[in-house]
Formats: structure tokens, sequence, C-alpha cells
């Protein structure tokens, strides 16, 4: 472990654990809007929160099913003109399609098997003006009110 220099009024202080070299040499210097940016810059590159925005879905498979028609319904209704054959069905994903991009900016990914009924699905938006989050909860709504499903459960920002 690195020696950091004092403080301006002589204190000194103790860093515990696996904290990585850059850090260190960053409170030593007290220059944190570089670590910041940097920090921010990988993140970007990543597609990573706060540059990104993630949602884990979880359900049953027919209704992560139903939420996947549900949203190309309602991208198809935003943007009439995109193709109709926005969302992977299931058993597409299913088969070992890692990622599938919905729209310009909009990936899924998965599904992740969780058990025997249980699956998870990720969404990913990065630079969309679609707001996704409204979108989604909207298809659960649907999906409790007319199909009766209420296994669905969305997060957003899952921690990464």
């Amino acid at each position: 472990m690195r020696r950091l220099a004092p403080g301006r009024d002589k204190s000194k202080f103790l860093i515990l654990g696996n904290i990585p070299t850059e850090l260190i040499d960053t409170i030593g210097r007290w220059e944190f809007s570089a670590w910041e940016e940097e920090n921010l810059a990988l993140r970007r590159e990543l597609a990573l929160p706060p540059t990104a925005k993630w949602y884990t879905v979880t359900g049953e498979a027919s209704a992560l099913q139903l939420l996947l028609s549900l949203l190309k319904q309602y991208i198809h209704q935003l943007f009439p003109t995109s193709s109709t054959d926005l969302t992977p069905s299931f058993d597409t994903l299913a088969l070992g399609l890692a990622e599938y991009e919905i729209l310009p900016g909009i990936v899924v990914m998965g599904p992740k098997i969780l058990s025997t009924k249980q699956y998870q699905i990720m969404l990913r938006a990065v630079d969309t003006q679609l707001d996704l989050a409204a979108l989604l909860g909207k298809a659960k709504r649907e999906c409790i009110l007319k199909y009766q499903d209420k296994t669905l459960q969305i997060n957003a920002d899952p921690d990464l």
C-alpha cells in the first residue's frame, strides 16, 4: 500500500480494503474530478449506469414472451415505419441469442434461467429518446390487468 501525503492540517488518514491503486493516488492528490471523468468514460464504453439505463425483467417464460410482444406493439405504435419484427420470440432468445437490438440503442439480453419456471431477461437503453421505463410499466400493467399474469418483476438499474 502506498503512503499518502498528510492533509493541509497535517492530519493523516488510513485506507483499508482492496482499493485500486489509481483511486488511492487520486485521494492522495485530491483530484476527484479526473477520477470521476475516467470512471464515467469507462462506464460509457461498457454501457453501464449512469450512462445507460438497465432493466431486469423476471418471470415465467410465457410472461416474458407476453412482455416482449407488448413492447413490440408499443414501439410499432410510436414508430410505425420501423420493422414489424422488432423483438425476438422468447424461444429464439432461449436458443442462445445473447443480444437482440429491438431499436437503435435498446437491446434485449438473455434469458438467464433462475429456476425451472423463472427466467430473467435484461434490457439496456443507451442514447435513446424512448422512455423504456414507461413502456415496461405499461406492459406490466397490461399483463396483470388483461392476462392476469402477476409473475413479472421489473427492476431498474440493477447492481452491475
